[in-house]
């Protein structure tokens, strides 16, 4: 869960920020990326491609190598009445059998907004699977913590809210 402190307008705007997210892949440190936006039916896709270090065990690194290609596509229906969105969520880790499809909700909270986001990463592999599912929610989890820090500065900015 990502709390933001801004109403779900101002947060949907932000994450379908194209700037947003390249200041995400730039604070998760991406050695390349490439963003897309593209508004839909009151909705809108965000498309983001990532290649991340792999900062993981070794035996991790032997399955994925030194670069790890990230691919998020995030899918956001219109709003509801009171400004509620939910979306779908796919992560794909680029050639590799690695992926976590989800869900997401972004609705407005005491705090200001939360974004919830629920899945199960599916991990391919005959032996191993388990260990690499969990380095992967870790990185999840990090991204997920830096991408709530990079919100927080973008809603407080001039540019932002």
């Amino acid at each position: 869960m990502i709390v933001y402190p801004g109403d779900v307008h101002d947060v949907y705007a932000m994450l379908t920020d194209e700037a947003f997210w390249q200041d995400v892949a730039d604070a998760t440190h991406a050695l390349r990326s490439s963003v897309s936006v593209r508004a839909e039916g009151g909705g809108a896709t965000v498309h983001v491609v990532r290649t991340m270090p792999a900062h993981v065990p070794d035996l991790i690194k032997a399955f994925v190598g030194t670069e790890i290609e990230i691919e998020q596509t995030e899918r956001w229906s219109a709003a509801g009445p009171d400004g509620r969105r939910t979306g779908d969520l796919l992560l794909v880790v680029a050639g590799r059998p690695v992926r976590f499809p989800g869900r997401m909700v972004l609705e407005n909270a005491d705090e200001g907004s939360r974004q919830t986001v629920t899945g199960k990463i599916e991990v391919r592999v005959p032996m191993g699977g388990a260990a690499i599912a969990a380095e992967i929610a870790k990185a999840i989890r990090a991204a997920m913590s830096v991408q709530q820090q990079v919100g927080r500065r973008y809603l407080q900015s001039a540019g932002g809210a």
